[in-house]
């Protein structure tokens, strides 16, 4: 209104956080009270939210413009070719993306479930839901990207990212199996140090050990699986089938 003109701030839900503002131009995830603009003294502007404010100074007050409650996909857009009246953060503006559809067999899509982008043997976890995913990685290379549902086999592909780019990736889930169980020692007290492995193929998966001594392997194609509860030099492994649709128990006692 002075002479910076009007600016726009968003406020994004994740599925496993909540409601988070986020300033586009200036910092991710977040806005900080400076950068909310609600009301301008002398200015009528429609929608004004009366609820309360902070009392950051005497200049800044707040209003809510327009409130969107429902899910919406986000597109990377290409830079703008005339200069902006903002800071950009290349590594973000500049990432590549990667986005599409979970279904099941049937074609509908899968509630609830997460993506794991994989590179160098780390794995960094996006929740999705109703069925579409969105991704942004700001390192390109070579990754291999899980999907996992809930009842669901996973799957996973290699891809090849480059920066810039946009990519479109779809995944059909089969019905799959889980395995969950409890691991106690002697006296039936639950154990939180440890780690619980399967292996499919020459490749192995792991989860820790819960607070309450419970673990949850999930995304398992039906058949029969080792798996070894390791506990500081205790390991233990048994042989657990898994069906699909079903949940297998299988508790383990560290003695």
């Amino acid at each position: 209104m002075n002479d910076g003109g009007f600016h726009a701030y968003l406020e994004f839900f994740y599925p496993d956080t909540g409601w988070v503002f986020s300033d586009a131009e200036h910092s991710h995830n977040f806005v900080d009270p400076f950068h909310i603009i609600l009301r301008l003294d002398g200015t009528d502007m429609p929608g004004s939210y009366r609820g309360g404010y902070l009392d950051v100074d005497k200049a800044t007050f707040y209003t809510i413009f327009k409130e969107e409650d429902r899910t919406v996909m986000v597109d990377e857009l290409p830079s703008p070719r005339s200069k902006r009246l903002g800071r950009r953060l290349d590594d973000r503006q500049h990432s590549a993306w990667v986005n599409g559809t979970v279904v099941d067999s049937s074609g509908r899509p899968v509630a609830k479930g997460t993506v794991v982008l994989w590179t160098d043997g780390m794995g960094e976890r996006h929740p999705f839901t109703n069925g579409r995913y969105a991704v942004a990685i700001s390192v390109p290379g070579k990754y291999r990207l899980e999907v996992k549902g809930s009842g669901y086999t996973k799957a996973s592909r290699e891809i090849e990212l480059k920066r810039g780019q946009v990519y479109r990736k779809d995944f059909t889930l089969a019905p799959g199996g889980v395995i969950k169980g409890t691991v106690v020692d002697t006296a039936g007290r639950p154990l939180q140090d440890g780690d619980v492995f399967y292996r499919d193929g020459t490749t192995s998966y792991g989860v820790f050990i819960d607070l309450d001594g419970t673990y949850r392997l999930e995304g398992l194609a039906p058949g029969t699986y080792a798996v070894s509860v390791i506990v500081g030099e205790k390991n233990i492994t048994l042989q657990v089938p898994v069906e699909a649709g079903r949940e297998s128990v299988q508790d383990f006692v560290v003695k």
